[in-house]
């Protein structure tokens, strides 16, 4: 467990007020489409229909609703690993394998990449089956999504290999100059 102090307070409520500034945002877009989502505007008339206007509206204050309970489960759960002392521990974790300094840095994020993968999978999985299905917009199947998230590990990985690993070769070169 993480000893609260002055920076830690700090963190903690700078987090939380980015956590309730982006959940008020979210609100205010939603009241905004209720109160005037309902007509076209004078551009768009003739092009668009109000049945499908009250439909798109439906959707995304839907999805602005599931966005909110999203954002606040990860970022408890990000909260919650960084207060708990788990970051800490992948991080004495990788640094006490046989690896190379900058490969056990990349082991670390790869690690916590793979939490936070995992954690994404349920909402991902009722974004696209429930909540786009609902109102049509998934043309999507089970094998076609798993397919995805893999395609999708493998570019994080190389993503993350090709950003990391001369981040930490630097600092690790020239450990006096960061």
């Amino acid at each position: 467990m993480m000893n609260l102090n002055t920076i830690s307070c700090t963190f903690v409520a700078v987090y939380l007020a980015q956590m309730l500034f982006a959940l008020w945002m979210a609100r205010l877009n939603s009241i905004h489409i209720r109160r005037f989502g309902n007509r076209v505007p004078e551009a768009f008339e003739g092009l668009v229909d109000s049945n499908k206007l009250a439909e798109m509206n439906a959707y995304t204050i839907e999805s602005i609703r599931f966005g909110m309970v999203h954002k606040v489960v990860v970022d408890a759960l990000l909260l919650c690993l960084i207060l708990s002392g788990f970051v800490t521990f992948v991080g004495r974790m990788s640094a006490s394998t046989q690896f190379h300094e900058v490969w056990a840095g990349t082991l670390f994020f790869v690690i916590l990449g793979v939490v936070f993968f995992i954690v994404e999978l349920p909402f991902d999985w009722y974004h696209t089956f429930l909540l786009e299905q609902k109102y049509g917009f998934n043309r999507s199947t089970l094998k076609l999504w798993i397919g995805d998230n893999l395609k999708g590990i493998l570019l994080q990985l190389g993503f993350l290999i090709l950003l990391i690993v001369p981040i930490l070769w630097l600092i690790r070169r020239f450990p006096d100059s960061v």
